[in-house]
């Protein structure tokens, strides 16, 4: 009986582990926000976090040929992205060096404040071919920096009041047997 509340409890360790580090990874991609083909290409936007809040948001741009699907490297592209309230606009240009994989192109805008965000992807080929994609974007107000920690301090509370519910089972058990016993 022990042993099947220890293999629980290990697993539910493990479990939690697994899935609080699924959360925090993070790189090129994350939320794909738009995949639209324009012309001979296929232009494709990820923001780094599938929840937006304010502050800095990744923007990663893959351009590839329809035809054959091999990405496209002689390219310019600029992210807009303008604040449906305040009219407020912020814009840069996305390059491989920011990028963690180098055959996409990365560009790191502020989102402030929260609301409602049209942001605008334009692509120009060294011989003058432009596109552009657009797409809107809700943005939440930032969770406050000490709650993300307070998760990574807190969740060994849980395999905790786990262990301590067992081992107090398992002594009100062996009380019971040694009473009647």
């Amino acid at each position: 009986m022990i042993d099947h509340y220890l293999r629980f409890l290990t697993g539910a360790t493990i479990a939690m582990v697994i899935a609080g580090a699924a959360v925090r990874a993070q790189a090129d991609g994350g939320k794909l926000c738009v995949s639209e083909q324009v012309g001979s290409w296929r232009l494709s936007v990820f923001a780094s976090r599938s929840m937006l809040g304010t502050g800095e948001t990744d923007f990663t741009v893959c351009v590839q040929d329809v035809d054959t699907g091999s990405v496209v490297a002689d390219v310019g592209v600029t992210v807009t992205a303008r604040h449906a309230a305040s009219g407020s606009v912020t814009t840069r240009n996305a390059t491989s060096a920011e990028a963690t994989n180098k055959l996409l192109r990365s560009a790191l805008l502020n989102l402030q404040p929260a609301g409602d965000w049209q942001v605008t992807v334009d692509v120009t080929s060294a011989n003058g071919e432009q596109h552009s994609v657009g797409f809107e974007l809700a943005v939440r107000a930032s969770t406050p920096a000490w709650f993300d920690t307070s998760l990574w301090v807190g969740w060994p509370i849980i395999p905790i009041a786990l262990f301590s519910v067992h081992q107090f089972l398992v002594r009100k058990r062996a009380a019971k047997k040694s009473t009647f016993g």
